[in-house]
């Protein structure tokens, strides 16, 4: 479950992700510095949820890994921008 906080940063994530990014784009989108807690923190719930999915699934550690939205993303991406406008 993402904290309340957490909420912005996400819906920011999941737009972003509207192209292929890498970990470290979506690091320096947020201003957050340490790659492993802003991965268990972001991205492995995002991967868990299916809402973003990696571009290179067979090798999860590539240094060309790249992650973007999937269709349950852009839904939900959608729901937020419907209820907070």
């Amino acid at each position: 479950m993402f904290k309340f906080d957490d909420v912005a940063h996400i819906y920011f994530l999941i737009g972003f992700c509207n192209k292929p990014r890498s970990s470290q784009e979506m690091l320096r989108l947020l201003g957050w510095q340490d790659r492993t807690k802003f991965r268990r923190r972001f991205i492995t719930p995002l991967l868990d949820k299916g809402i973003i999915r990696r571009t290179i699934p067979e090798k999860p550690s590539s240094s060309k890994q790249r992650y973007i939205i999937t269709g349950r993303g852009a839904e939900v991406l959608d729901k937020i921008r419907t209820t907070t406008t």
